[in-house]
């Protein structure tokens, strides 16, 4: 997986953990909205209708006590008394007769909805049911109203004050038995909202712990994969400058598929190349001038044409050595040959000169561009005697067989000028 794909995995992840939490938020804010929508379009209008109907049964009653009362002092006013009263009577009756109709609706309304609770459409059904026994009271105690009303109208005092005891038996169905309604709706309303509470209180805390645990989860992840994305580059980063300081060449663990993972991989593959670079140094450094070898593996520039430079050339050999090599055995023979190649290869090296072959007991070096400059190397790269001491069989300490001391001398020439040079 690249990069960019675990980059756009994890913020997929985390929106989808974001809209987990809004999804819930948004099915409890429903379920709150629910619960105010019933205390709100229910419990409250019904609790109100009961308030009015309590209200107006009792002012209903006491309008006409109180004209009643008053009719006995009227004199001439009573005829205008008797007329505001039965108004009121009749507003009054018109009030209680619609406020139950409405109650009544609000009630089958509640009791079939589906949504509420059954405890709830149960004890609404409870509660339809005391008001429907009371609705059917309703026209008997407007009737009861309306004949003292009469009575009132034609001057029987008396006789509206024995209709007035007919109110008796309303008075406990629209006193006690309301009073219960009443206070069983105040329980619904006061049930539903704790319940909007609840579902508030318990929307808060899922808001805050799915938010606690969205952001640690989204933390986990992320510290997760950027550490494992760190762990990469830093093993990159220090393989890179163990390479560039040449601490060695280490292959890398590849533990992606991301461009980490490639990146490491070409690592790998640059560090097989430096070791097979390595190798063919060390080995070819082993017969060819290292430089030469550095040379081939890396050429400066690209160049493979020829080209005229200033080179200076050295052949050396040993004087006499067909007729030495009959006096000697094959042991000393051999060392004597590797005690003079050491030597003269060492002098030559210390001055920047190259070994070209050895051929018999002879060598050829050569001093040119880029590895020294070639028209002054017979004179300051090499001494007189390349070697010096070191070169003279005589003066290096070999010792000849006893039959015959070998001859004192090496072949020697130098020769300095322009030449055809190939490059590398």
């Amino acid at each position: 997986m690249t990069l960019r794909r675990k980059i756009v995995s994890l913020t997929l992840c985390l929106l989808l953990l974001f809209m987990a939490t809004a999804s819930s938020s948004l099915l409890l804010q429903s379920e709150i909205s629910e619960e105010f929508s019933g205390v709100v379009d229910d419990y409250l209008p019904l609790n109100a209708a009961v308030a009015t109907i309590d209200v107006f049964t009792d002012r209903y009653e006491l309008d006409l006590m109180r004209l009643a009362a008053g009719l006995r002092d009227a004199g001439a006013e009573a005829g205008a008394l008797t007329q505001q009263g039965e108004a009121e009577r009749l507003r009054a009756a018109a009030v209680l007769t619609t406020t139950f109709q409405t109650a009544e609706q609000q009630l089958n309304q509640f009791v079939q909805d589906p949504r509420a609770s059954i405890e709830k459409r149960v004890a609404m059904a409870d509660i339809r049911g005391r008001f429907g026994y009371m609705k059917r009271a309703l026209p008997n105690f407007i009737e009861v109203g309306h004949r003292m009303s009469e009575a009132l109208s034609a001057g029987r005092v008396e006789e509206a004050a024995r209709i007035a005891a007919d109110f008796a038996p309303y008075r406990s169905l629209f006193g006690e038995d309301l009073t219960a309604v009443r206070d069983e709706l105040a329980a619904l309303t006061a049930s539903a909202a704790g319940e909007a509470h609840r579902l508030n209180r318990g929307l808060t805390i899922l808001q805050i712990v799915m938010l606690g645990l969205a952001s640690l989860l989204g933390i986990s992840v992320s510290i997760t994969v950027s550490n494992r994305m760190m762990v990469g580059l830093k093993r990159l980063i220090q393989g890179t400058r163990q390479v560039q300081d040449g601490q060695g060449y280490e292959m890398l663990p590849v533990t992606s598929n991301d461009e980490i993972g490639k990146l490491t991989v070409a690592f790998n593959h640059m560090v097989e190349d430096l070791r097979a670079k390595d190798r063919i140094k060390e080995t070819f450094g082993k017969f060819v001038d290292p430089r030469i070898v550095a040379n081939l593996l890396d050429p400066a520039g690209g160049k493979d044409l020829a080209e005229r430079q200033v080179a200076t050339v050295f052949f050396s050999d040993i004087k006499g050595f067909s007729g030495l090599g009959e006096l000697l055995t094959a042991t000393t023979l051999v060392k004597l040959l590797n005690t003079y190649f050491s030597q003269m290869t060492a002098a030559i090296h210390a001055h920047s000169g190259i070994i070209d072959k050895f051929v018999g007991d002879g060598l050829m070096a050569f001093w040119t561009a880029p590895f020294s400059r070639g028209e002054s190397q017979c004179h300051r790269r090499l001494p007189r005697r390349p070697g010096a001491a070191a070169s003279d069989p005589g003066a290096s300490g070999h010792q000849a067989p006893a039959r015959q001391d070998p001859p004192d001398g090496l072949g020697r020439g130098l020769a300095a000028d322009k030449q055809v040079i190939r490059g590398a």
